[in-house]
């Protein structure tokens, strides 16, 4: 099987908006919503649907069902397990400065938001790496956030609440100045001033070379093969 390689002309903007439909799925789903808790590049693989790649989030070993703000504190079916600081919301990071003395208080829509455009700047970086062979499916890499740091270093900045300075042209050509605009504003410190999943779908749906590239297809797998 051919391994679908990451070159500096694979298209990243139908699989980011695969990612964001595929968060909406989740965090509309009915009668409660469920945060995935771990969204990264490693969690996304990559399948290949009528000859378009298509993004499917998975590794849902992190997510769980918001019922209530009160069920939440006391039956959550979080698997407690810490996520990578490269990727990780400045509240779950840091709950006590939020003053959640839960941190499972600190997973939420918002958060899952925060990480998906952590996710996108992973994947506007274009890698030298190929997308990895999993079986049938491929993992969807790039460059982690800061990725020139070393882990100490990274988890430091998270905790100093800085947040990734924007890649140049030829690393992440696609990038727009609109689109780096959202990512910023998902990774406010303030929960309430991120965006909404709506308005990344309507930045997809206002690039006019996105609209003929994008099939619809389900964006959402909880399988692994």
């Amino acid at each position: 099987m051919d391994v679908v390689r990451a070159g500096p002309t694979a298209p990243r903007l139908p699989l980011l908006r695969d990612l964001t439909e595929g968060l909406m799925y989740l965090h509309t789903h009915k009668p409660s919503p469920i945060v995935h808790g771990d969204i990264r590049g490693g969690n996304v693989l990559i399948d290949v649907v009528e000859g378009r790649r298509v993004a499917r989030l998975t590794d849902f070993g992190l997510a769980h069902v918001v019922e209530s703000v009160e069920e939440q504190r006391t039956n959550s079916t979080t698997m407690m397990r810490a996520g990578n600081a490269r990727w990780l919301a400045f509240e779950r990071m840091m709950p006590e400065k939020y003053n959640l003395s839960n941190p499972r208080d600190a997973k939420s829509p918002k958060s899952d938001i925060f990480e998906l455009m952590r996710t996108f700047y992973e994947v506007w970086i274009i890698a030298s790496l190929p997308f990895l062979l999993l079986k049938a499916l491929k993992v969807l890499i790039g460059q982690a956030p800061f990725h020139g740091l070393n882990d100490f270093a990274a988890i430091a900045a998270v905790q100093e609440k800085q947040n990734p300075e924007r890649p140049g042209e030829d690393l992440a050509p696609e990038l727009d100045a609109e689109m780096w605009r959202l990512m910023e504003q998902a990774w406010s410190v303030k929960r309430n001033a991120r965006p909404r999943l709506s308005e990344i779908l309507d930045y997809f749906d206002s690039r006019s070379d996105i609209r003929k590239m994008v099939s619809h297809t389900y964006p959402l797998s909880c399988q692994r093969f």
